[in-house]
């Protein structure tokens, strides 16, 4: 999709406020303007290679998560101290869990009553290991940390099934 300066400016007039509260949510104000401003700055410079989008709400979406990696990957950068990194990883997904754009809506569908014996069956299809952690993380409410502690297993493992489960249920939700 290629994007036009002039479309890229109306998305920072439409966007940035709303962008800016949401960053504000995990960075204190300057930075969080610093990381608004340079998701529209790369926009501009990589306009020919931004992913397709089809829809005014599929441009918000794809913005409201650019604007949450860059305030994880400024978490990210910011912590480096060894005694600092337990901290850090627990704020990480106390962030993760509160603030992730796909996080709510697809929890809420997931365990709307109309769709229950939907969820039912679709957490069946999940391979066991991945459906095992998606129950601890989603429905008993863990955090990865505490996941990965009971079951032997890396942070980035939890995750990696936790992100896996999500994928695969929301490509079937949406089917």
């Amino acid at each position: 999709m290629t994007l036009s300066k002039e479309t890229i400016e109306h998305l920072f007039r439409e966007y940035y406020a709303s962008l800016l509260s949401y960053a504000k949510l995990m960075l204190p104000e300057e930075e969080a303007e610093d990381v608004v401003q340079d998701i529209f700055s790369w926009m501009l410079d990589h306009r020919l290679r931004l992913p397709m989008v089809s829809s005014e709400a599929e441009m918000r979406q794809y913005l409201l998560k650019s604007v949450w990696h860059g305030c994880l990957n400024r978490l990210r950068r910011e912590k480096s101290d060894r005694e600092h990194r337990l901290w850090y990883q627990e704020r990480i997904d106390r962030q993760y869990a509160e603030y992730d754009p796909d996080n709510d809506p697809i929890i809420r569908r997931l365990y709307a009553e109309d769709v229950h014996g939907l969820v039912s069956s679709l957490l069946e299809t999940l391979p066991q290991r991945c459906r095992e952690i998606f129950t601890l993380s989603k429905i008993e409410g863990l955090p990865a940390s505490k996941i990965s502690g009971i079951l032997g297993l890396s942070v980035s493992t939890v995750e990696n099934h936790i992100y896996n489960a999500m994928k695969q249920l929301r490509s079937r939700l949406q089917k």
